[in-house]
């Protein structure tokens, strides 16, 4: 009986193997059997002297049906015996090639798990990252309330006046501060920029207040829009700089100083000059 890719079955190779055994070892016995019963049959009809040349000259002629007997059977046996090793021999290569297949089976069902694996990283790696991106910004919002809100204290106790609020739109804010970071990939956990971002609008604007006194709103105010921070400016009652050194001057000169901390501006950046405005 064969397999399903045509080599012998291992019941098929027992078969052959003790047939194989069989025709080794009966042949010396049916040999010997033949001498014995030829010499027993003949006893008397031939010379045993085994000085006579004669002797061994006929010796092949004398017992020709045992040699032939053994001539036989020694082919049988070989024919038997090389059938028996090709089988066994196919056998081996079928196993080898299940052995093969099984462990490219394997290979792909590892690559599977592993592409599973990845993917599941990858998903968990989102919301980890997504967890973290929520959590850096509640972080930076509650510092930044914090710091504004101790910074207008101290400024209105010092100036004994109230400050307007300032507002945050504070995604819009964030993407500025950092803008690195994102639900997909957080790169900087820390709660200080890790680039000056707003410095160069800083510095146009105590340039503009040097060069054009208070009065002179500059660009700063659109670049503070764009950041996502909204500055009440009274606009409405507007009444030249008393109102507005009242109002802009003060917030800017505490988001200036907020800027610093979260290290979105220099430290040299001398944020001084507006506080002097604002006193003037």
């Amino acid at each position: 009986m064969k397999d399903k890719s045509g080599t012998a079955t291992s019941k098929e190779l027992s078969q052959w193997k003790r047939r194989f055994k069989i025709f080794f070892y009966g042949t010396p016995i049916t040999v010997t059997a033949f001498f014995i019963a030829q010499i027993c049959a003949t006893k008397g009809s031939f010379s045993t002297e085994f000085s006579s040349l004669g002797n061994w000259k006929t010796f092949t002629d004398t017992f020709n049906l045992p040699i032939g007997v053994f001539t036989a059977m020694a082919a049988i046996t070989t024919l038997i015996g090389m059938y028996y090793r090709s089988l066994q021999l196919a056998h081996q290569l079928n196993k080898v090639e299940d052995q093969i297949e099984i462990a490219n089976q394997q290979f792909k069902k590892s690559e599977q798990q592993f592409e599973l694996a990845q993917k599941q990283f990858e998903l968990v790696n989102r919301k980890e990252n997504f967890t973290l991106y929520w959590e850096h910004q509640k972080q930076i919002r509650s510092y930044i309330e914090e710091k504004i809100k101790l910074r207008k204290t101290n400024l209105e106790k010092a100036m004994k006046n109230e400050i307007p609020p300032i507002d945050f739109e504070f995604g819009r804010f964030y993407s500025a501060a950092f803008p690195e970071n994102s639900p997909e990939n957080m790169k900087n956990f820390s709660l200080l920029a890790s680039e000056k971002h707003f410095d160069t609008g800083a510095q146009w604007f105590i340039r503009d207040l040097t060069e054009y006194g208070p009065l002179h709103r500059s660009v700063f105010d659109i670049e503070l829009k764009l950041w996502g921070i909204e500055v009440d400016d009274c606009s409405e009652n507007f009444k030249g700089d008393k109102v507005y050194k009242s109002t802009f001057l003060k917030s800017v000169y505490i988001i200036l100083l907020v800027f610093r901390e979260l290290n979105l501006i220099h430290d040299k950046t001398d944020v001084s000059i507006v506080r002097d405005y604002m006193n003037d």
